[in-house]
């Protein structure tokens, strides 16, 4: 998440790169720049890029809200430990380094499922740990 632009963002969250701007300068955080990476506004206004994107998230219309909940709904069992981390505005790296801390092995391109199985947890359980990491 932390690599995709301002304009990236707006299409991810179905909203118009304008009213994403106007959202940003409403939110005291100001830009002209929509190619900005969401790590480099952040950093510019002295926060995280997880920060950003949730300011955005809540000022989103509920309907084109992405899902609440990374791994929420179908295909929680498909979905990679990298597409988790994107879900939760994290880097894959610190996904993984999330699971080393309790000792699970898993790859970027790893299903939840997969890593689930080896750790002998459920997908569940490996998307909760990856949402510790953002607290």
């Amino acid at each position: 998440m932390e690599a995709l632009t301002i304009t990236q963002v707006a299409a991810r969250l179905q909203m118009p790169e304008e009213t994403v701007l106007s959202q940003l300068g409403e939110k005291g955080m100001p830009t002209q720049a929509a190619k900005q990476t969401l790590a480099e506004f952040a950093k510019q206004h002295r926060r995280t890029p997880q920060e950003v994107y949730a300011a955005l998230q809540a000022a989103t219309p509920p309907a084109a809200a992405p899902a609440a909940h990374a791994g929420a709904g179908m295909g929680l069992r498909v979905k990679t430990v990298a597409d988790v981390a994107s879900e939760l505005c994290i880097s894959a790296e610190s996904a993984l380094a999330r699971l080393k801390q309790y000792k699970i092995q898993a790859q970027p391109q790893d299903t939840t499922r997969t890593v689930a199985s080896n750790a002998n947890v459920r997908p569940f359980d490996v998307v909760e740990l990856l949402k510790q990491a953002v607290r």
